[in-house]
């Protein structure tokens, strides 16, 4: 494990509030006029922000509708101390065990699906169907935009032996997107698919989860504390306003807890 005097430098989640500059909407609808015409593209449901999934993952489908619990399971999932959490576990293990060989593809699909709600689901069946295919989803999914980067990211670290080499390649790059797909979406569409950050804030969230995790790690801080000495990296993680360091590594404590057995 590195040192405590290492892991308070490298601690992402320690950043000033006064260096936080707001992050920018972009082609977010101002007028009425312009919220009219996203209302003629967008679903009435997904414009109010109803979780819209094309279902399609066959044993899964009912995890993304109120089951052993009153809301969805990625609602749930979303934080790993409520009281149905032990339920959809369940829900998910017995999921996975009815998807057979079909499992694998499955989960790959549901982590190329450009939207939050699926990709938890996928990364949480894959702490219980590991796959070297469902890893590499993964990892794709955490280079395009999520709002759940931070639990994306904590499964990635306890699925992928060489996670902190993955990390490493991801910080030294400042954790760049491919937001290609993203930014063709329009506005109502990726702020319910992709969560309200803008494009930019994708990549501090990412950052900030990665260094957190990596802090943790055995013999990370011999290439963690020199990249986070640098500026510009010190500069991207100051953007992050969701402390997803914190949401990444209390996730981890409680997956450790929660799938134990898989």
């Amino acid at each position: 494990m590195v040192s405590a005097e290492c892991a308070q430098k490298c601690r992402p989640w320690n950043y000033s509030a006064s260096a936080f500059k707001p992050a920018r909407r972009e082609n977010r609808p101002h007028s009425a006029e312009q919220l009219d015409e996203h209302r003629t593209v967008i679903p009435e449901r997904l414009f109010w922000g109803e979780a819209i999934i094309s279902f399609g993952f066959e044993q899964f489908d009912p995890l993304f509708e109120p089951g052993p619990a009153t809301v969805p399971a990625y609602l749930v999932l979303l934080n790993l101390h409520d009281d149905d959490v032990p339920a959809i576990v369940n829900q998910l293990r017995e999921a996975v065990a009815a998807s057979g060989d079909k499992v694998e593809d499955l989960i790959g699909r549901m982590l190329a699906t450009p939207n939050w709600r699926v990709q938890i689901i996928g990364a949480a069946a894959l702490l219980i169907a590991g796959s070297s295919n469902g890893i590499r989803a993964l990892w794709s999914a955490l280079d395009r935009p999520c709002w759940t980067s931070p639990q994306l990211a904590a499964v990635a670290s306890r699925v992928d032996p060489d996670f902190l080499a993955q990390a490493s390649l991801r910080l030294e790059r400042g954790c760049k997107q491919d937001v290609a797909e993203a930014a063709e979406m329009p506005w109502p569409a990726r702020h319910v698919a992709l969560g309200p950050l803008s494009l930019d804030a994708h990549s501090a969230k990412l950052a900030a989860s990665l260094a957190g995790l990596c802090a943790r790690e055995e013999g990370a801080s011999l290439w963690l504390t020199p990249l986070m000495a640098r500026a510009d990296l010190k500069a991207l993680i100051d953007l992050d306003v969701d402390e997803a360091a914190s949401i990444a590594l209390d996730w981890r404590d409680e997956i450790d807890r929660l799938f134990v057995s898989d």
